[in-house]
């Protein structure tokens, strides 16, 4: 597969991609910078929002609106007027916690990882939001970089990663209740891959994971826990994927450059950048992506 630079971002910490197939356009982070992105697929133009605070998560709300993960909980973006409305707090009383990755499952029910700041360990938690007028539901606690959550093609169940644990969980999940089961340990990664940071699902349901100071993306089979493919990148730090395009038939790579040092960004100068692949040779899913809060 041949991967090629899709833009010059240089994000500190870029993460989050998001296909909204409406507007035909990608949104992704820039975590520790505050910056909200939205690329044009077809034109290419790019429109940058700071916002003031660590934004880690993106979603698709109602008509031209996103609803964000935030440090401190979940806001709604407004993208006409570019207005955020704070909608739900999550551990906005603890200073140093900041939402990671999630999703929306098929009933419309946000899941946020949050974690702390400093990623010191067994202080994050999963929860689960099904409206606003009752608090959100902590899933799982004692997780350090909550990461990659994914359902299966028939939503029987959750596959989920916690960065420190190199390993990919599946849990059984109750589609009526939004209720989770832990059912075993479906891949482990090596330490000599790097870490498993954000991941995708495709047609056929294989997992696509970003491998943070792997050089690298990883295609797994969950049945099995076998790898795949792995597709070198020219930089160290891939920090999550997603599939974009009209047909979903083109793969998207965030990545960073935080933490590198002066020599490591002369070596690996596109860190940061976005990246494509645009014949992965399988296809996203189209998932239900609305939250519906």
């Amino acid at each position: 597969m041949k991967v090629s630079t899709l833009l010059k971002a240089s994000n500190v910490l870029g993460e989050s991609p998001f296909w909204h197939a409406k507007r035909q356009s990608l949104f992704w982070v820039d975590i520790e910078q505050g910056l909200l992105h939205e690329l044009n697929w077809k034109t290419k133009d790019l429109q940058i929002w700071p916002l003031s605070r660590r934004v880690s998560l993106i979603m698709e709300g109602a008509e031209d609106q996103l609803i964000l993960g935030v440090q401190g909980g979940l806001v709604n973006f407004d993208l006409k007027t570019g207005d955020v409305d704070w909608i739900a707090d999550i551990e906005k009383d603890l200073p140093d916690r900041r939402c990671n990755d999630g999703g929306v499952d098929n009933m419309g029910r946000i899941w946020v990882g949050v974690m702390d700041i400093h990623c010191k360990p067994n202080l994050g938690s999963l929860y689960r939001l099904t409206n606003l007028s009752t608090p959100p539901v902590k899933m799982i606690e004692g997780l350090t970089i909550p990461n990659g959550l994914v359902w299966s093609h028939n939503y029987e169940r959750m596959y989920f990663i916690d960065t420190v644990s190199r390993s990919v969980k599946s849990y059984l999940f109750n589609q009526l209740t939004g209720a989770i089961e832990y059912e075993k340990d479906v891949i482990t990664i090596s330490p000599q891959m790097g870490m498993p940071d954000g991941m995708t699902i495709d047609n056929e349901g294989m997992l696509w994971i970003a491998l943070y100071g792997g050089f690298a993306l990883g295609r797994w089979n969950p049945q099995n826990g076998k790898l795949i493919d792995l597709i070198k990148l020219p930089v160290p730090n891939a920090t999550n994927c997603c599939f974009a395009g009209d047909q979903l038939d083109e793969l998207v790579i965030t990545t960073a450059r935080e933490n590198m040092t002066q020599q490591e960004l002369i070596d690996y100068p596109e860190s940061g950048h976005l990246f494509i692949i645009k014949s992965p040779g399988v296809r996203g899913v189209r998932a239900f992506a609305r939250a519906s809060l």
